[in-house]
């Protein structure tokens, strides 16, 4: 049963928001990943603040062997995966350790660029994506949901 305040429309359209941010977050992480530090980033300049190649081949852009842009493209490809494949009750649970793990990642990144002393701008258009993503998301829906006969709900069930 739709209801009568717009918000399945609204629900749509977060998500639609919330899957483009991903799927173009998985792209660039895929992106930064293959360049590895070693090669010049396409438009992202090598001088000043502003330098994609310092930041990508830093001690910090690394964790366990894995570039960090590809622990980003798979955290985005795992928010894309998750709401097809959990049911409702596990995709809310699940969805916070997702999202916890996301802010944890951009807080490493965020650390990682203030002690390298530059900017990757990819790195920047990739960690605003994944702001974008996780916003929109169900999981933090704190309000209480009501069913067709009117009985109130806690968020995520």
């Amino acid at each position: 049963m739709a209801r009568r305040d717009g918000g399945d429309a609204r629900m749509k359209h977060r998500r639609r928001i919330q899957i483009g941010a991903l799927v173009i977050a998985t792209m660039i992480g895929l992106y930064l990943a293959s360049m590895g530090g070693d090669h010049q980033v396409v438009g992202c300049p090598v001088s000043g603040l502003i330098n994609c190649e310092s930041v990508l081949s830093g001690p910090g852009s690394v964790t366990m062997g894995i570039p960090l842009a590809l622990w980003g493209a798979l955290w985005a490809a795992t928010g894309l995966l998750l709401p097809g494949l959990l049911r409702r009750t596990w995709r809310v649970r699940i969805g916070w350790m997702w999202a916890v793990l996301g802010v944890g990642g951009l807080i490493w990144a965020w650390t990682h660029e203030i002690l390298d002393g530059h900017v990757c701008l990819w790195c920047s258009v990739m960690q605003t994506l994944i702001i974008a993503a996780a916003v929109p998301s169900d999981i933090w829906c704190f309000r209480a949901r009501r069913d067709p006969f009117g009985n109130t709900h806690p968020a995520g069930s």
